[in-house]
């Protein structure tokens, strides 16, 4: 009986500390039912643990990125290297999650670079429209932007036509 117990003691140790940590973050995140007033993103990941704050990599203090797609999952990934190496099956699920868990960050991170880009070419194609498809320049003269298609021969139908290319921004109010 004994030999099962320490056989399996790091899977006793793991869900403990697993079950700490749950608490501790639905504390984190808990609101108060029906309050509503904008004090904290709903979909927050919580907050960075100090000692990862204050890391350093060549000298350097390291940003949040590299706090949560390398730091963070590197942590439990050794820790899971050390259980294989006693031979505790644990071992395998630490490494397969910490892989898993740095993949799904540098997959957020990178999604969140491509939304910045997007907004930033959309802004390039709003102010370089009318010499592309308007003045028809080169796209040496408009930062890369070129319009792709036929235009109409008349200058000021292009000019219309653009003007319908960019939506004014309005704010809806509900009521």
């Amino acid at each position: 009986m004994s030999n099962i117990l320490w056989h399996n003691l790091s899977w006793y140790v793991y869900l403990g500390f697993y079950l700490v940590m749950c608490l501790k973050r639905h504390d984190e995140i808990k609101r108060e039912p029906g309050v509503f007033d904008f004090a904290r993103y709903s979909l927050s990941a919580g907050y960075i643990h100090p000692r990862f704050l204050m890391t350093q990599l060549n000298g350097k203090p390291v940003n949040i990125r590299t706090i949560e797609t390398l730091l963070e999952p590197a942590l439990f990934f050794f820790i899971g290297i050390g259980l294989c190496i006693l031979g505790q099956k644990l071992g395998i699920l630490l490494i397969v999650c910490s892989l898993v868990y740095s993949i799904s960050y540098q997959a957020a991170y990178h999604q969140g670079d491509n939304f910045v880009m997007d907004k930033i070419d959309e802004i390039i194609c709003n102010e370089e429209l009318v010499k592309a498809f308007v003045d028809g320049r080169d796209p040496s003269e408009t930062r890369g932007f070129n319009f792709y298609g036929r235009r109409p021969a008349d200058p000021e139908t292009r000019r219309q036509l653009a003007e319908t290319f960019v939506e004014n921004e309005e704010t809806v109010v509900a009521m």
